[in-house]
């Protein structure tokens, strides 16, 4: 699943097209950023292996913030870790406690960002979604003895 935001508005990008913008959530994390020369750390701190999928965990740290991700594949965990950094810059802001290095929010960019955010699935649902293809399932034997 890629997440996407359309029209939030991210300063350094011109929209001189028509239709609609998307943003990724890299895109709309790095927007927040006054310093544009810090990025976002990313690190993998682990996989959690089963007998039928991998999922990778991604750290984000960013100006004493720390948030984790995961996912199905390293790019996607890191999307996600990129999302929850920006649901927890929404809840500095939101507590009044969003470090000066951040650009808050606007009331609109906060709606353009219920989409994303409601698109964020806790690990227990992404097991879930894992369709039933995906899981081996036991095989049946049949005996060749034959009962007399």
């Amino acid at each position: 699943m890629h997440c996407a935001v359309v029209g939030l508005q991210n300063e350094g990008h011109s929209n001189k097209e028509a239709g609609p913008v998307l943003w990724s959530p890299f895109e709309i994390l790095n927007g927040r950023i006054v310093d544009s020369d810090v990025k976002p750390t990313y690190r993998i701190i682990g996989t959690d292996v089963t007998s039928y999928k991998t999922v990778y965990n991604y750290s984000c740290t960013l100006y004493g913030l720390y948030v984790e991700g995961k996912g199905s594949k390293k790019e996607k965990a890191k999307e996600d870790a990129a999302t929850e950094m920006i649901r927890q810059i929404l809840n500095e802001q939101n507590a009044k406690t969003l470090p000066n290095q951040f650009k808050p929010f606007n009331e609109q960019e906060i709606n353009d960002l219920q989409a994303l955010l409601k698109t964020k699935q806790n690990y227990t649902e992404f097991l879930e979604e894992t369709t039933k293809e995906d899981i081996p399932l036991p095989l049946k034997i049949k005996s060749n003895v034959r009962r007399t």
